[in-house]
């Protein structure tokens, strides 16, 4: 009765040279070095997020000045319309200062596009697309 459960035990490998112990090592090691792989892949992706956050808030500011100066470029072309009605300049005068809050204004449309691209570039950070 104990023939076939004597036969079974004595075919079961008692010693298999650490084969069992080198295939844990193994998977281990690969573990570990897949979970390497994703802490860097994490670190990077936070890191791309972060920059482009920080572009963002650059924009902004940039944008924000940007407005000031073209508000800043209308009245003075204002003010030289009424300084030509008055007499007190030429009016190529007139049409430099036109030509100032059209500078000013391309600017802001320039700064416009970028935080365009700014913000896909973060929203692409995020894992997210079109």
């Amino acid at each position: 009765a104990l023939g076939p459960l004597v036969g079974t035990l004595l075919s079961l490998p008692i010693f298999d040279g650490g084969a069992r112990a080198a295939g844990v090592d193994r998977a281990n090691a690969a573990y570990d070095e897949e979970a390497a792989r994703y802490r860097q892949t994490l670190l990077q992706a936070f890191k791309e997020v972060e920059d482009n956050l920080a572009h963002l808030r650059i924009l902004d500011r940039q944008h924000a000045a940007q407005d000031r100066a073209v508000g800043a470029a209308r009245r003075a072309a204002e003010l030289s319309q009424i300084q030509h009605r008055e007499g007190a300049i030429g009016y190529l005068a007139v049409i430099d200062a036109d030509r100032s809050v059209l500078q000013q204004r391309r600017s802001a449309v320039s700064l416009d596009g970028e935080r365009a691209r700014a913000t896909v570039n973060l929203i692409r950070a995020l894992g997210g697309g079109w």
